[in-house]
């Protein structure tokens, strides 16, 4: 009985000594503890402990007069204690109310915002992977002439998705013949709705072209399942820690939410989970935390949402805003899709694209 006494009072002492530190980012001292969390110990009392959770492997003392630190061991007990934590602040739920309000087909668009929404709220940088959704096609194409031989393309979609291509063409175009060729994409795209004035004789074969070839390429990121859409937002909040204020630790955090084998590791450790599963002290990057709950869309898990930052990081409101957006954020996604009769995607699904992708050739003669 007196040592599960004794047990419970040296987690009081390390967990409080954990929300201190990771108030203030600096180390701990049994006096200053005794002050600011455990007024009813004594400071000899609190230095007996920090002596047995350093022997533990849970504290450490980075100078022979100084505070002490929670290890990544420590943090590791204290995340779990509050892992199940869903006690939101009004504020924050105000903020994800005002932030999550999916009106539109615009998915795209409504998850980019969502997952900005996310970093904000949060101070970290966030990451959503998005689900594949039918019923999506080609609303305009935009061209832009970089120079003598290649235009940039930009497709965007009914549910504003964005595709950008380089593509080669034989000749350079004025920007005036640019215009003339978007009005001819609007024209195969949207029939009914646009007058298409007559290229000329050198415009008409390179419009042909660059359509077939957009076409073509919005055909293969359609049927192209090999790897996952993600949307990221906030990497620039990263900076106003000072752990990433090391050019080689920062780098190798933007690489974790870059790298889509790691993107694609952490959507496979999360999907096995329900609730918040946390990494501290990623195997490649020791300083760097990554949070993630899946997401379900009618009823099936579908995909991520993530963030990132340090190891000092508030974890118990962390668990909180990450359960309360994830359900927020599928409610919201839900009932676009009811609304708009829109299915999610298989790699079986049959490819359709209405209105009909234009393949025509052309010819001189």
């Amino acid at each position: 009985m007196q040592k599960e006494k004794r047990n419970k009072r040296a987690f009081e002492v390390l967990f409080s000594l954990i929300e201190l530190y990771l108030q203030t980012g600096k180390p701990v001292a049994s006096n200053t503890l005794k002050d600011e969390r455990l007024p009813h110990l004594s400071s000899a009392t609190i230095r007996n402990y920090f002596a047995e959770l350093e022997e533990s492997g849970l504290l450490e003392q980075m100078h022979t007069s100084g505070g002490r630190v929670p290890t990544t061991e420590a943090l590791r007990l204290f995340a779990n204690s509050c892992s199940q934590n869903k006690k939101i602040d009004p504020k924050d739920e105000v903020f994800f109310l005002n932030h999550l309000d999916f009106k539109t087909v615009a998915l795209q668009r409504s998850l980019e915002l969502a997952v900005e929404a996310l970093s904000e709220a949060t101070g970290l940088a966030a990451l959503i992977t998005s689900p594949r959704f039918d019923q999506d096609f080609i609303k305009d194409i935009r061209l832009f002439v970089l120079d003598s031989t290649r235009v940039l393309s930009v497709i965007i979609t009914r549910f504003s998705v964005c595709y950008t291509d380089i593509l080669h063409i034989p000749k350079k175009l004025s920007s005036f013949s640019a215009k003339r060729i978007e009005t001819f994409f609007k024209s195969k795209l949207q029939p009914k709705e646009v007058v298409l004035e007559e290229l000329s004789a050198e415009e008409m074969p390179i419009a042909v072209q660059l359509y077939q070839e957009i076409s073509l390429r919005f055909m293969v990121r359609y049927a192209n399942f090999t790897s996952d859409e993600v949307m990221k937002a906030g990497l620039y909040r990263l900076l106003n820690y000072t752990e990433f204020h090391d050019p080689a630790l920062l780098g190798s955090t933007l690489t974790l939410m870059e790298s889509p084998t790691k993107v694609h590791e952490m959507i496979q450790r999360t999907m096995h989970a329900d609730t918040v599963s946390y990494q501290i002290a990623d195997p490649v990057n020791h300083e760097t935390t990554v949070l993630s709950i899946p997401y379900r869309v009618q009823g099936k898990r579908v995909g991520a949402i993530a963030l990132f930052g340090p190891k000092r990081i508030p974890y118990p409101r962390l668990f909180a805003l990450l359960n309360h957006f994830r359900n927020l954020f599928e409610k919201q996604l839900d009932q676009v899709i009811q609304a708009y009769n829109i299915s999610l995607r298989t790699p079986e699904t049959t490819l359709e694209h209405n209105p009909p992708l234009f393949l025509e050739s052309y010819s001189d003669e």
